[in-house]
């Protein structure tokens, strides 16, 4: 799964709404992690295509033991504002 990581939650939404537009129609599923991510959504993203995430969020992920988000990331892509 790829993952965006952009610098600020306002760039996320952003992104996540520029590909969740393009790729959705593909029948590619998008969704953003942030900490406004509510528990339902993090079993949706465990079956996205597409994660986008801020700074905080991924490192949060990465060193939590019991998350197994991570295991099928493929690509990891690093938005600069």
């Amino acid at each position: 799964m790829p993952l965006l990581v952009a610098p600020m939650k306002a760039l996320c939404s952003q992104q996540y709404e520029n590909w969740n537009e393009k790729f959705g129609r593909l029948g590619l599923n998008c969704k953003e992690l942030t900490g406004d991510t509510e528990i339902d959504d993090i079993f949706e993203i465990q079956n996205s295509h597409l994660i986008m995430t801020t700074p905080v969020c991924i490192t949060s992920t990465i060193f939590d033991p019991s998350s197994k988000m991570l295991q099928n990331l493929h690509l990891l892509l690093n938005i600069k504002p």
